[in-house]
């Protein structure tokens, strides 16, 4: 199985730009979709989805992180497990707040069922390794940055904008949440979720 660290390393990349892609949700979707028949109306509907699958992509990564660890070990029965009690979770929440009748809720319940079996598979598969309290700091700085950047957005973003604008625009915000989110763990003493994340790009580079 994978140790506490691979995860933790994982997260540490994937909370801050899960934030953003959740804050920036409407300006991402009409710079890559918005054209002809696909209006703002679209925009506005489209968004609301991806902003909610966005704050589900954690959850989705360490499921597949831990799951791909299980199978490469030929040991099946712990992620089928986890798998069902997803599966269960989201089926529950579509039938509790029928959101057959919204593609938003639909999204929604996706992305809590994802989230929860993430939870699950990662305590499940660290067994004491996981350092909790800095997965915590480091999610509060995700939050506080998506939550500033969310409001940027309100006041920002203007629909009829040329896409180039926006586009500018929101890269020129996306470095100022990243320099945020950067802040917030240097003052929360998590620098060394800023080395995992300037590690990987080094990497991919």
């Amino acid at each position: 199985r994978y140790g506490g660290g691979t995860v933790e390393n994982t997260l540490f990349v994937i909370l801050p730009f899960s934030a953003l892609f959740s804050a920036f949700a409407v300006p991402i979707i009409h710079v890559l979709f918005e054209s002809g028949n696909f209006n703002t109306v679209s925009t506005q509907m489209t968004s609301s989805v991806f902003a909610m699958y966005a704050l589900g992509m954690a959850g989705f990564c360490v499921l597949d992180l831990i799951n791909k660890a299980y199978y490469t070990m030929h040991k099946t029965l712990t992620p089928l497990l986890i798998n069902a009690v997803v599966l269960a979770l989201n089926i529950a929440l579509n039938l509790v707040f029928r959101s057959g009748q919204s593609c938003g809720l639909i999204a929604r319940t996706t992305a809590v069922s994802l989230t929860v079996g993430g939870v699950i598979a990662l305590f499940r598969d660290t067994r004491g390794s996981l350092r909790t309290g800095k997965l915590l700091k480091n999610l509060a700085a995700a939050v506080l940055t998506g939550m500033a950047m969310w409001a940027c957005e309100s006041l920002l973003y203007r629909p009829g904008l040329s896409k180039l604008l926006t586009l500018l625009e929101f890269c020129a915000l996306g470095l100022v949440g990243i320099g945020l989110y950067a802040g917030i763990c240097w003052l929360l003493h998590e620098r060394e979720a800023l080395q995992t994340i300037v590690q990987k790009f080094r990497k991919r580079a």
